[in-house]
């Protein structure tokens, strides 16, 4: 059976590309013959970056740039619960390890498929490259993308503290996978504007789901809950 999944980004529509990761960069060695590599790979997609992005911390200061604006610095000192803007969000307390987490907004995008599909897992995970060329790993995780569409932004952990997270338009910042109860299943993600209908739905979802933490675990896990939920049919 063949999957069809939809994604809209929130920011930089354009420039903000999802795309099955390109096999010439596989091309000629001897593992790409291999069907077990293979069947993984026409499922995994790599998600690119929207723009060019600079941050470090000094000190209590954290400062970021983003493309051609002015660097952006933000006392710890005066942050008391959390820091939020349009391009990053993270917590103090967060900042205060030796592997700090910060929160990525400008590749936030929204994920759903058709209401037929039940079961169809969504997995979001790091891209090896990251911790060589941009200081920082991606925190993932998965859920059932058929009883929760969602917004996903992107965690990343900087390996080196006292180095600076570097990301130049371009470059790759996470994968995404896809699965069925039937391993062999083929999925197909298309770019595409979601209507204001599903944001609307998916605020009132949130609301609903964020409020009751055990029922948010059901929607995440358990397809036989998105019946129970009045704003899923989206």
């Amino acid at each position: 059976m063949k999957y069809q999944i939809y994604y809209c980004p929130l920011e930089l529509f354009d420039d903000n590309q999802i795309e099955l990761e390109n096999p010439r960069h596989h091309k000629d060695y001897t593992y790409s013959e291999c069907p077990v590599w293979k069947h993984r790979f026409s499922r995994t997609y790599v998600g690119y970056s929207p723009i060019s992005f600079r941050m470090g911390i000094d000190g209590d200061i954290v400062w970021y740039t983003a493309d051609d604006e002015e660097e952006v610095e933000v006392p710890l000192s005066k942050v008391k619960d959390y820091y939020d803007d349009d391009v990053m969000y993270f917590s103090p307390v967060d900042m205060m390890h030796s592997h700090p987490v910060v929160q990525l907004k400008f590749p936030n995008t929204h994920f759903w498929t058709d209401f037929d599909n039940e079961y169809v897992w969504f997995e979001m995970l790091d891209h090896p490259e990251t911790s060589l060329n941009n200081n920082f790993i991606a925190i993932g995780g998965w859920w059932n993308l058929g009883s929760h569409p969602r917004t996903t932004s992107l965690a990343v952990k900087l390996q080196d503290s006292k180095g600076d997270l570097c990301i130049q338009k371009g470059d790759p910042l996470y994968r995404i996978r896809f699965y069925s109860d039937n391993m062999n299943d083929k999925f197909k993600l298309t770019k595409r504007d979601a209507s204001d209908n599903l944001f609307d739905s998916y605020d009132k979802r949130r609301e609903l789901l964020t409020s009751d933490p055990k029922f948010m675990n059901q929607m995440l896990f358990d397809k036989n809950a998105r019946k129970q939920c009045p704003f899923h049919n989206v």
